[in-house]
């Protein structure tokens, strides 16, 4: 069974992580600090070759995405530990 990982915490973690699925680096910890057209170009500059066409917008979807689906999977896993303990 999957353990908690104390090191994600809120949904600013999950899209870290998420970005790292759709970009060749993951946003850096500081992402919320910087200027939205900053961030637009990195996620561009960064796409993973999959999504390498895809629009600045594009690609926030899908991290957006992937976070939610983290964070489903996470909770329902937390809920299941609670459950069993």
């Amino acid at each position: 069974m999957a353990k908690h990982n104390p090191k994600l915490k809120t949904l600013d973690d999950f899209y870290v992580k998420a970005s790292g699925q759709v970009l060749t680096e993951k946003l850096p910890d500081n992402w919320r600090d910087l200027e939205d057209t900053t961030l637009d170009d990195f996620v561009v500059e960064m796409a993973w070759e999959p999504y390498q066409f895809w629009s600045a917008s594009e690609l926030w979807n899908q991290i957006n995405s992937v976070a939610y689906d983290f964070l489903t999977v996470y909770l329902e896993t937390l809920k299941e530990v609670k459950t069993n303990e």
